[in-house]
């Protein structure tokens, strides 16, 4: 039987959002709050992007097939929390697309061994197509660091 690795398991982001209102409001209130325990970064920019990939119906439709515990699992709940990637800067949407023609297999597989990890069981055909037809991909630019550990 295959092992199955539930990546909702952990504490929803949601969970972790201290205060109330907006993404500006947020930040100022935690910087102004001495009883979190946290000193202030200044944002670092880094040389990445990001890449946020979410499953498409394809992706739980087979999910659901190989796994009998997924059978009520929805699309909003799969993707409540998305896999980030950091990914190359792209000066041009072209650039994104040859890159993502060349590292799809490793987003691809990736997303289907942290959901079942059953080998046998993945899709025979794993082209761009059909990554494109399972899973959503957006590239965001500014990705900033804010923390003083190393990455």
């Amino acid at each position: 039987m295959a092992q199955m690795t539930n990546r909702g398991g952990g504490v929803p982001s949601r969970a972790l959002t201290q205060g109330h209102g907006s993404p500006d409001s947020k930040s100022s209130s935690l910087r102004n709050t001495p009883d979190l325990g946290h000193k202030f970064m200044e944002p670092t920019e880094i040389n990445r992007s990001a890449l946020i990939a979410t499953v498409k119906q394809p992706f739980l439709d087979w999910l659901r097939a190989v796994d009998s515990t997924s059978k009520n699992i929805n699309l909003s709940e799969i993707n409540c929390e998305p896999t980030v990637y950091l990914v190359p800067e792209f000066e041009a949407e072209g650039e994104f697309a040859e890159w993502l023609g060349q590292n799809y297999k490793t987003i691809f597989e990736e997303q289907l061994a942290g959901w079942w990890t059953d080998r046998s069981s993945w899709p025979t055909i794993r082209s761009i197509e059909v990554f494109q037809d399972w899973f959503e991909c957006r590239i965001y630019s500014m990705v900033f660091d804010l923390d003083d550990g190393p990455l």
